[in-house]
């Protein structure tokens, strides 16, 4: 009986009164009137459980209010294929192409979008490109939307993967076995730090969108393409892709994270673009989207 609890008295058409009783751990509703005692169903169960469903209803839309930041894509036509704004803080977007396809463009105009809305973003690079597009390519974007800076925009540059799981509060590294014991295996070395600079960074800032260009990029320079299925490349995504989630979660920030695409190098008959990263990223993505490669460079195209 420590399971069950009285959640409503209802009047029966006698004029007696009869107690609703709920069982948590089997998930049942229970009535002492004569009918359900007898038949096992009366009137009274199914209107608490219509009124109880109708609670519930509210308190989801009650949730979604306070609990769900929602940021649209400057494209409307992506935001209406998701039937819902691109980015939340509750789904990390995972955008892919082949390379010089214009990923990195794509976002620059996002997060000049989200910008002049008021939102601040922090940008984290790992190639070491983007200082140099953002700053000549920023202020078309913001005379595009305006020119409303609102919003804050952040750059910061981690150009090895050593550097970026410092950052996401690692201390971390990479120890390639001898040959003596197995071929091309690798070891990791690693601490999680007391402090993560990249959480007090989005805390102090009042982040509200990160990007991260790319996390695909600083792995594979470190991890070598013969053992790209290497435990140790699967524990490295685990954890940067772990810190988002908990990041997401903590202060309410979107996050888009950029990925290499590769076609089979040992197939040129294969032309399917494949997305890289393992499980670990491709499980942690919850919106994906691809960019074609334009057969002209041209803004129709």
């Amino acid at each position: 009986m420590s399971n069950m609890r009285c959640v409503k008295v209802v009047k029966g058409s006698n004029g007696q009164y009869y107690n609703i009783w709920y069982d948590k751990e089997n998930d049942e509703f229970y009535c002492d009137c004569i009918s359900y005692l007898t038949r096992r169903k009366c009137r009274h169960i199914e209107e608490v459980k219509g009124e109880i469903m109708a609670l519930c209803l509210d308190n989801i839309d009650e949730v979604k209010e306070n609990a769900i930041k929602e940021m649209p894509s400057s494209l409307n036509c992506i935001n209406e294929m998701f039937e819902s704004p691109l980015y939340n803080n509750s789904e990390i977007v995972g955008l892919y192409a082949l390379a010089n396809t214009g990923k990195s463009f794509f976002i620059l105009q996002e997060i000049a979008y989200l910008e002049s809305l008021g939102y601040n973003i922090l940008y984290i690079d790992t190639e070491g490109s983007a200082l140099k597009m953002i700053t000549k390519n920023l202020p078309i974007f913001r005379e595009r939307f305006g020119g409303n800076k609102k919003g804050k925009i952040y750059l910061e540059e981690k150009r090895t993967l050593k550097e970026l799981m410092k950052y996401f509060g690692y201390n971390f590294e990479i120890v390639k076995k001898s040959k003596e014991t197995k071929v091309g295996r690798l070891e990791t070395n690693y601490h999680e730090l007391k402090n993560c600079e990249f959480e007090e960074f989005a805390k102090k800032n009042k982040i509200d969108f990160v990007v991260i260009d790319s996390i695909t990029n600083v792995i594979r320079a470190e991890i070598p393409s013969d053992v790209q299925n290497n435990p140790t490349k699967s524990f490295v995504e685990g954890r940067l892709m772990s810190k988002l989630v908990d990041v997401q979660g903590k202060y309410n920030v979107g996050v888009c994270v950029i990925l290499h695409a590769s076609m089979n190098p040992s197939n040129v008959y294969d032309t399917t673009v494949q997305m890289r990263g393992g499980f670990a990223t491709r499980h942690n993505l919850k919106r994906l989207i691809y960019i074609e490669k334009p057969a002209k460079k041209d803004y129709k195209d």
